[in-house]
């Protein structure tokens, strides 16, 4: 297996993870030992996933596309390209069928993991690379990125965005929202 990239966990039972060599794994935390890493992505690094429910996860990867799988029976649907010109490196999905994704260049996309369509792609932060991405509602997304900022936004509608420095010279890979009131990012 491949250096673990992005876990997510639906429930206190039940957590995934998933790898550089495009496999999840998913687990008990209580007791993670016997678990096998199914491969969900050809042999693509796997940068981030997120899982709604306990029988739904979304992963991106470095070739700009998603794949959604069922995390307790990983047999998935080819991957679907979201960005045909850049890496995504993280994925929040508040509902099944919601997720929004983040890219290399600084933008987001926001689709449905059940038909994912080609859906468009939305500048958020133009001078760095959003690493995370947090959805604590369907209407709000906050993004994490690699000159120490975030950038909070409406999935829906994601111009204006602004991002604010939050932690100055430093690299944030990782972000949560538990609330539309409250992120914990970090570096």
């Amino acid at each position: 297996s491949g250096q673990p990239y992005g876990l997510a966990c639906p429930t206190s039972g039940q957590c995934t993870v998933v790898d550089a060599a495009g496999q999840e794994v998913t687990f008990s935390p209580a007791s993670p030992a016997g678990a096998t890493p199914e491969r969900v992505d050809n042999g693509n690094v796997l940068s981030g996933v997120s899982c709604p429910v306990s029988t739904q996860c979304s992963a991106v990867d470095f070739g700009g596309r998603e794949v959604t799988f069922d995390p307790l029976s990983p047999a998935p649907p080819p991957a679907v390209t979201l960005d045909p010109t850049d890496s995504l490196y993280g994925v929040a999905c508040p509902t099944a069928t919601q997720c929004t994704a983040v890219d290399g260049d600084g933008s987001e996309i926001t689709f449905d993991p059940t038909t994912p369509g080609s859906p468009p792609i939305s500048m958020i932060d133009a001078t760095s690379v959003p690493s995370a991405v947090a959805c604590p509602s369907v209407s709000q997304c906050t993004a994490a990125d690699r000159s120490g900022r975030e950038v909070t936004f409406n999935p829906a509608a994601p111009g204006g965005a602004s991002p604010v420095t939050i932690d100055a010279g430093h690299e944030l890979f990782g972000i949560d929202c538990p609330s539309t009131s409250q992120c914990t990012a970090v570096d």
